[in-house]
């Protein structure tokens, strides 16, 4: 997993950096969460994952919810860790 920094975001579209400097724009829905992250939020995601989903739509949701990926926790493709300034959220890839 890789480390990226949203640095902008408008509406469900993110603007990730990453510490090469390499910026991605992804558009992104959150499920299930209080708040939405926000600028300097962190998110740690599959480098694959984030070259698959680089000016796509995706949505993110809670482990536990029924809809979306079925996890396999040997293979972490399908989930981010969003670190906030309350902590660390673990979401799954619903789809896109």
């Amino acid at each position: 997993m890789i480390k990226v920094i949203i640095t902008e975001i408008d509406g469900y579209n993110y603007t990730l950096k990453d510490n090469k400097e390499k910026f991605y724009k992804i558009n992104i829905e959150f499920y299930g969460l209080s708040s939405n992250p926000t600028i300097n939020d962190v998110i740690y995601i599959n480098e694959k994952l984030l070259q698959e989903i680089e000016n796509k739509p995706v949505s993110f949701g809670p482990l536990d919810e029924k809809y979306g990926k079925t996890i396999n926790y040997n293979n972490d493709t399908d989930i981010i860790c969003i670190t906030t300034k309350e902590g660390n959220i673990y979401l799954k890839r619903f789809y896109g």
